[in-house]
């Protein structure tokens, strides 16, 4: 048995991520289906829950590909620097003001100004200003009328 608990503790980081992407695939299950249907494939990309299923199933499945690569020993523990562990918090910071923006404000703003200020905060050291401008612009057109217009949906955006 103890070579079992050696085995589960060195895996312990994707039974941990394995849990997260099980909690939120059940979740993302769980969001109810849009009122106004689409014609064909469309009605499943335009659903609210489809991208959350996609990324909470891609969770569970990274978690149980570092589970099994830690339990082989191909894999260390993660052991991250201060300056990740800051650069994870200003993230985390700047994601729940926008949710909590968003929800206060409705959405377009909040979304303009979370894009904009996570693009500048991940790249202001790698890349020139007029890339990261260019670059938020169109995460922000992509995102707020790009995929939308692509699948027709139609988001409140005042």
């Amino acid at each position: 048995v103890s070579g079992l608990a050696q085995k589960l503790k060195q895996g312990a980081e994707g039974i941990v991520i394995m849990l997260i992407g099980l909690f939120l695939l059940v979740n993302s299950i769980n969001i109810p289906n849009n009122p106004i249907k689409q014609e064909g494939m469309a009605n499943v990309l335009a659903q609210a829950k489809f991208v959350p299923i996609v990324m909470s199933a891609g969770v569970l499945i990274l978690g149980a590909v570092l589970f099994l690569k830690q339990v082989g020993g191909k894999d260390k523990s993660a052991s991250l620097t201060k300056a990740e562990w800051t650069r994870m918090g200003v993230v985390l910071v700047l994601t729940a003001a926008y949710i909590f923006a968003a929800y206060m404000f409705k959405f377009m703003i909040p979304t303009i100004v979370y894009a904009f200020a996570l693009v500048f905060f991940l790249n202001w050291k790698a890349r020139k200003s007029w890339q990261i401008v260019f670059f938020a612009i169109l995460v922000i057109a992509l995102g707020l009328y790009g995929m939308p217009l692509l699948i027709n949906l139609k988001i409140p955006m005042l």
